[in-house]
């Protein structure tokens, strides 16, 4: 099999997954739908990034891939094991522009002290 083609039935194989997973996601019910949000744009974000990894994939590693039980739920798995810093940078961001709020409005009320 040429290692263009095992990079197809990769993608193939992973979108299926995809499908499957949002098959299931969209049958439950609205609370359940929005309570997994997280794991779904994981499972998109995997996707994506194996459909563009694929293409530096050694032909074994597809090989491999391909016949690997449940990928993007391995994977988002073993995501989750991993520590996420996404919250640490979103309270470091949130605090600095409540700074320059702040900041703003002590400028304001300066300004406004001195013209009266």
């Amino acid at each position: 099999m040429e290692r263009e083609e095992l990079e197809k039935l990769f993608c193939l194989k992973i979108r299926i997954e995809i499908e499957r997973y949002k098959q299931k996601i969209l049958s439950g019910e609205p609370e359940e739908i929005y309570q997994r949000s997280y794991q779904t744009n994981c499972y998109l974000s995997i996707y994506e990034i194996l459909v563009e990894i694929s293409r530096e994939m050694e032909e074994n590693t597809l090989k491999w891939l391909l016949v690997f039980p449940g990928l993007v739920a391995y994977l988002y798995s073993g995501w989750l094991k991993k520590r996420d810093s996404f919250q640490e940078e979103l309270q470091d961001s949130l605090k600095e522009d409540i700074y320059n709020i702040e900041e703003r409005y002590l400028e304001d009320d300066e300004e406004e002290g001195k013209a009266a």
